[in-house]
């Protein structure tokens, strides 16, 4: 009766209080990640909390461990999933930039950066857009600052990135002949990072595949166990001869 007494208090207690307690994501990444679902996140915690809280009160030791365990990956939930996020818009980042990269590289030859990178946004792919928009704001406001390139998408610490700006704010400041070794920096260096990123991307799909290939030597190996063991039951079905 008690424990049903404080399992009753505790929901209650959690019903007022419970969204001030509950933390959502301690890493200011994950924050900005997961900025429009943050309020849906507190509610499913708190929720979660009140119900495995009102049966971990009134469970047995064995419950209380089987609450613990499915509880913390219930909790986990949500930093799971926008760890995953997090890994995917890396890889997707990684992928468009190159491509970004050259589109600058054509509009280069008659614009200067700062008009190359706004008529960039035509095209560019809409994982880049946010940032790029930022940029362009921080160019227009100051061409020659050197930190608007290097905290460009700094957040994601793409060592790729960081060069390809370095390049690109060498050819900014430089002169003519300068700015054609730059250019051909840039271009030498951003066929490279395109070729490397097919290749990753045709190996993920190669390898999203492999496992297939298991299936006939699984196959053959459970149809040999099949048989030995029907060999064996005709066998002692028949005594020994």
């Amino acid at each position: 009766m008690i424990n049903i007494i404080l399992a009753v208090l505790f929901v209650i207690v959690n019903e007022f209080y419970g969204l001030n307690l509950v933390m959502v994501f301690e890493e200011e990444r994950l924050k900005k990640l997961a900025e429009n679902e943050l309020p849906k996140i507190r509610v499913y915690r708190k929720r979660l909390v009140q119900c495995l809280g009102f049966v971990f009160f009134i469970g047995n030791s064995k419950v209380k461990i089987f609450i613990s365990v499915i509880g913390y990956f219930l909790y986990k939930r949500d930093y799971f999933r926008m760890i995953k996020k997090e890994r995917e818009l890396k890889e997707a980042i990684h992928y468009a930039f190159p491509i970004w990269i050259r589109t600058i590289q054509c509009l280069l030859q008659n614009n200067t950066v700062v008009s190359a990178v706004s008529l960039s946004l035509k095209f560019v792919p809409e994982v880049l857009r946010n940032d790029l928009e930022y940029l362009l704001v921080r160019l227009e406001a100051a061409p020659e600052s050197l930190s608007s390139y290097e905290e460009f998408m700094s957040e994601h610490k793409n060592i790729e990135i960081q060069k390809m700006m370095k390049h690109l704010y060498r050819y900014s400041r430089s002169g003519s002949k300068d700015s054609a070794d730059a250019m051909f920096r840039m271009v030498d260096h951003a066929s490279i990072w395109m070729g490397d990123v097919r290749t990753e991307k045709q190996s993920a799909i190669i390898s999203s595949f492999s496992w297939l290939g298991i299936i006939p030597v699984a196959s053959v190996s459970i149809f040999f166990v099949l048989i030995m063991f029907f060999v064996m039951v005709q066998m002692f079905e028949g005594g020994w001869v």
